[in-house]
């Protein structure tokens, strides 16, 4: 049912429509130019003004869970009357338009759209997004291309109903790249004036610099920022490496906890073998205290750390990491001139891991009044077996410690026994019990 005050003028496939009209979707006030594809109405061309006032465009579109009603006035140029076929220009604004439950408004665009394009200029001012943006998406098959340059100058995300937590963003954006897939895209993206509030915690970098390239099978990930440098490089996929590693992590924390009815369970429904392909690794911590601010830790490493490793994936998988720091403080602990090495395998249809970790400081301050030096740690995880060793000299004093120990992980345990060591304190020797076991029962282990 439609409401009409206005006059149609020329041929029933060739008209101008010009009035208002009214009816169960909304108000729309027209001076277009419709010219009818007879033999596919939906890709009929259209020009001129067109006035929508609180149209119902998700019920248009039958779509009412993305698109709510919208405001616009505008000279719209182009074809298509449904998502897929639509391809027009539009030169006005929106005063409001409902997305997935929210009414953005204020919005200003003279741009080309179509179903997976956008072309032109387009703003919006609204309370709780202030974004301006110019260039080109087109994410059309075989195309994949975003061109931008854009201002987010405020991005509440919660109050957009895009997160159930608060998060804030403002930042500069210069993208240019090609590929949809995570795995296909190549170009850089610079972000510039970064700044970030999630939970009451805020973050800032000047600048974020992402570089990807291909040539052939090899790939290179770049990121550049003034907190940290990090590069990738080897013949793998982005989505292949994240899903491994994640992998890995998960199943030696399964092996941590030691529950073996969890651990079986896992096993039987595993069917996922990983594909095989090697990376190499680098990471500059530049400065690290924007992060250590945001989630509130008492950590510090020295500038300019860097850590090199590679990650080799197949039916073992290697995690080989290396560096060497300055300085190093946690909870006001504070390592000088530490080296640090981990090399860890994991078989894939298996809970045998093999783990190595060493760490050797020149000095330490583990407290005012306690100093030490020549500290030297290391661990050798073998299946459900860890030897473990530490070795540390008290500054400026006769006292010193020599550890060695065993952690097994049993059925529904995890024990702990110390062997032959001796810690020298006090002027005196002191030694353990050759019997000596701790055992933690399974339910006891949080990981």
């Amino acid at each position: 049912k439609v409401e009409m005050d206005g006059e149609f003028l020329g041929y029933f496939s060739d008209f101008v429509a010009k009035g208002n009209f009214s009816g169960n979707l909304g108000r729309i006030t027209s001076d277009i130019n419709f010219k009818v594809n007879e033999s596919d109405f939906n890709r009929s061309v259209y020009s001129g003004r067109l006035a929508l006032e609180n149209f119902d465009l998700g019920t248009y579109l039958n779509d009412t869970v993305n698109f709510q009603r919208v405001t616009l006035d505008g000279n719209i140029k182009g074809s298509g009357l449904t998502v897929p076929t639509a391809d027009f220009k539009l030169d006005g604004r929106v005063d409001l338009i409902g997305i997935k439950r929210y009414d953005y408004t204020n919005i200003k665009t003279n741009a080309r759209f179509a179903s997976e394009f956008f072309n032109g200029f387009f703003s919006i001012d609204d309370p709780n997004l202030k974004f301006t943006t110019e260039g080109s998406i087109d994410l059309r098959k075989g195309i994949n291309e975003i061109k931008v340059k854009a201002n987010i100058d405020t991005a509440f995300f919660q109050e957009l109903k895009l997160t159930q937590r608060e998060l804030f963003i403002s930042s500069n954006l210069d993208i240019n790249i090609k590929g949809l897939h995570l795995d296909s895209i190549v170009g850089t993206a610079d972000i510039s004036d970064f700044h970030i509030i999630h939970n009451g915690k805020s973050l800032s970098l000047d600048t974020i610099q992402l570089i990807s390239e291909k040539d052939r099978q090899n790939r290179a990930i770049q990121v550049h920022s003034s907190l940290m440098d990090g590069a990738i490089h080897g013949d793998f996929l982005l989505t292949d490496l994240s899903h491994d590693i994640q992998t890995v992590v998960q199943e030696i924390v399964l092996n941590i906890r030691n529950d073996k009815k969890q651990i079986t369970e896992y096993y039987a429904r595993k069917n996922y073998r990983p594909k095989t392909y090697e990376t190499d690794f680098t990471i500059t911590l530049k400065d690290i205290r924007p992060v250590v601010d945001l989630f509130n830790l008492n950590l510090m490493v020295s500038d300019n750390t860097l850590v090199d490793g590679k990650f080799t994936s197949g039916h073992t998988t290697i995690i080989q990491a290396f560096s060497t720091i300055d300085s190093l403080a946690y909870n006001n602990a504070l390592f000088m001139d530490t080296e640090v090495e981990l090399t860890a395998s994991k078989i894939s249809d298996s809970t045998n891991v093999l783990a190595m970790g060493f760490v050797n400081s020149g000095s330490q301050s583990l407290t005012k009044a306690l100093k030490t030096k020549n500290l030297m740690a290391e661990a050798i995880w073998n299946e459900n077996h860890v030897a473990f060793s530490l070795d540390a000299d008290q500054a400026d004093q006769t006292n010193y410690m020599r550890l060695k120990g065993d952690l097994y992980f049993l059925q529904d345990s995890t024990q702990l026994r110390l062997m032959p060591s001796t810690i020298k304190m006090l002027e005196k020797t002191w030694e353990f019990d050759p019997n000596n076991l701790i055992t933690i029962r399974r339910e006891d282990i949080r990981v």
